[in-house]
């Protein structure tokens, strides 16, 4: 029973990554392409230690917590503690928007054009194509973990090593696996798509404005929004691996 509801996944696998080739290239090099050039930035913006802890003081109040996290490390704002606080939280809701994107394309869009109907004219298993759909995003984002991982530390920027820029990618990749997720589940109680990227954007929304309130005023319940898992990872400071597992395990539940 099991092997006939997912009959075909590999061949709808390929399919997907031929069909979305395009769109997968654009947002691989966009999101690399916008996050290396801001890191490349930052030590000529911030030459000095005084200068990135002027930037620390003034980004360590209530309104900046809400908008771009707390500061994981304070007392020593180096270049990469810098770049991830202002470039992580945003990074990731632009990862998690494509995700967004990506599973409502291939589930309710397909089905409300007549793409899925044509799929499954063919032997195919009936959950195959929301299974092609998991598995070619979960690719997706350990692409985005290694190509971000490799990037960052190429650039050889002080206190950016690669430990910390893998994690600073996988900050972005599990935690952007999480809201495709989230969108499997949206998929499963709407019945057109834009209700499914509706209910998905309205939870990512909520998640934001959640840590933003619980940041300032409760930190241990900001736990409870994916979003924060990704600074709480504390990439170039503390590199904690705990907020990974718990994105992953997650998602996959």
């Amino acid at each position: 029973m099991i092997k006939k509801n997912f009959y075909g996944t590999g061949r709808l696998i390929r399919f997907n990554f031929r069909k979305d080739r395009i769109h997968i290239i654009f947002w691989l090099f966009a999101l690399l392409g916008i996050t290396l050039s801001y890191a490349y930035s930052y030590p000529s913006m911030f030459s000095s230690e005084a200068e990135r802890q002027i930037m620390a003081q003034t980004l360590n109040n209530p309104a900046m917590t809400a908008m771009l996290g707390p500061i994981s490390d304070p007392s020593n704002y180096n270049y990469g503690v810098l770049f991830s606080h202002e470039m992580l939280l945003f990074t990731v809701a632009a990862v998690a928007i494509m995700n967004i994107l990506f599973v409502a394309r291939h589930t309710r869009m397909d089905e409300e054009e007549g793409r899925l109907e044509m799929i499954r004219s063919f032997p195919v298993g009936r959950l195959s194509t929301l299974a092609s759909t998991i598995v070619e995003l979960f690719i997706i984002n350990i692409l985005i973990t290694i190509l971000h991982g490799i990037g960052l530390g190429m650039l050889g920027i002080e206190s950016m090593d690669y430990a910390g820029s893998f994690l600073y990618g996988a900050a972005l990749g599990a935690v952007g696996f999480a809201f495709a997720a989230i969108t499997c589940f949206c998929v499963q109680l709407m019945e057109n798509n834009r209700n499914t990227t509706g209910i998905a954007f309205g939870i990512l929304g909520f998640s934001f404005l959640f840590r933003a309130v619980t940041d300032i005023n409760a930190p241990k319940l900001s736990w409870l929004s994916p979003l924060s898992w990704s600074y709480k990872m504390e990439p170039y400071a503390g590199n904690r691996m705990l907020p990974v597992f718990i994105s992953l395990v997650f998602s996959f539940i």
